[in-house]
C-alpha cells in the first residue's frame, strides 16, 4: 500500500486535508504535518519522522507546498510539489 504525507508552512497541510476529507472521507495511511512558525527544523524533522513511522505503508510520498522544503538528510524521500 502507498501512504501519503502532506506538509507545508503554517496550516497548509491540515487545511488541504480538511477539504480532502470532505470529498473523499477518512483515508487510511494519510498524514498531515504542519510546519508552524514556532517549529524548528529539528521539530519538523521529528514530526515528519513520526508521520512516516505511523504509516502502515512501504512507500510514503510527501506532497509539499515548496519543492525545496525537506529536512536535512532526507535525500532519499520522494517529495512532490503541490
Amino acid at each position: 500500500m502507498i501512504g501519503l504525507i502532506v506538509t507545508g508552512h503554517g496550516n497548509f497541510a491540515t487545511g488541504i486535508t480538511s477539504s480532502f476529507r470532505l470529498i473523499a472521507g477518512d483515508v487510511p495511511d494519510y498524514e498531515a504535518v504542519d510546519f508552524l512558525p514556532e517549529d524548528s527544523i529539528e521539530m519538523l524533522t521529528e514530526k515528519l519522522s513520526n508521520a512516516v513511522a505511523r504509516l502502515d505503508a512501504k512507500i510514503q510520498p510527501i506532497l509539499q507546498e515548496f519543492a525545496a522544503m525537506r529536512p536535512p538528510g532526507w535525500t532519499d524521500v520522494r517529495a512532490f510539489w503541490c
